[in-house]
């Protein structure tokens, strides 16, 4: 879990970070100024999640809405995946 929540949704939270691996191509993009700390560039426990991780990214001058604020970078990791 990463924060407290409510008893009654404790159940819910387990489930859903017990979900399955994603298995098609990916991409990870990580914005440096998401508010969250510095981005960690360790992508050990990535590939656990994404098996078929292509590559992962810090993208400069971008927050947790990378679309918005670097839509050029994702249209380039997109472009890659296709």
């Amino acid at each position: 879990m990463n924060a407290p929540s409510a008893d009654r949704s404790i159940e819910v939270e387990w489930q859903l970070g017990e979900s399955p691996p994603i298995l098609a191509p990916s991409i990870i993009l990580r914005g440096t100024d998401g508010g969250f700390g510095a981005p960690v560039s360790d992508l050990s426990g990535e590939r656990e999640k994404f098996p078929e991780l292509v590559d992962s990214r810090i993208v400069a001058g971008a927050g947790h809405d990378l679309p918005v604020h670097q839509p050029d970078e994702v249209s380039v990791a997109l472009l890659e995946l296709l």
